[in-house]
């Protein structure tokens, strides 16, 4: 009787990672006084998270990466003591991938 292994191997095998995040921030004062102001934010990630390889030397299996994008803009304009008006506006973009070999 022959047995078969069906349980495997199992090997210590590097597991790349990079974290890449990208934040940045501007702020402008339209007036002296400051009573009206720009602002704009946003951010730029770029994550890659790599599995464990099948083989020893070989490449992962799968890699993770999150591409993920957003900023945001404003605008805010101080009227009276009592009157103020705000306007903002933003955008994110989601992008996550799981690339194969």
């Amino acid at each position: 009787m022959e047995k078969l292994n069906f349980l495997g191997y199992r090997f210590r095998g590097p597991i790349p990672t990079n974290n890449n995040w990208y934040i940045a921030r501007a702020d402008y004062k339209l007036t002296s006084s400051g009573s009206h102001t720009l602002f704009w934010r946003g951010a730029l990630r770029n994550d890659i998270h790599a599995t464990a390889p099948y083989l020893p030397g070989s490449a992962p299996e799968h890699t993770l990466a999150d591409y993920s994008k957003g900023f945001s803009a404003g605008y805010t304009a101080l009227l009276k003591p009592t009157l103020v008006n705000n306007f903002h506006w933003g955008f994110t973009r989601q992008s996550f991938g799981n690339i194969g070999k």
